[in-house]
């Protein structure tokens, strides 16, 4: 039983670290060490989840903020 308890209180875990990830709140390290996982295993558990990862979270910014100047920042209505 004692077991059993251990890994529900790990999956826990991960589920939090995900969801503070997909947040914003921390990055992949951190939310492994959230999790208490090496990155590794919990880009796994990620892919497992299909959760998306962007290795470079910021590289999309500057590219959404270039569509809002050029196309205005509402989108077109049809």
């Amino acid at each position: 039983m004692r077991q059993w308890v251990l890994a529900g209180m790990q999956q826990f875990r991960v589920v939090e670290a995900i969801s503070a990830y997909q947040e914003g709140h921390v990055d992949v390290p951190q939310a492994a060490e959230q999790a208490r996982l090496p990155v590794a295993v919990f880009l796994e558990e990620m892919a497992a989840r299909k959760v998306a990862f962007l290795d470079q979270a910021d590289a999309f910014g500057p590219g959404l903020e270039a569509l809002r100047q050029t196309f205005g920042s509402k989108p077109a209505r049809r």
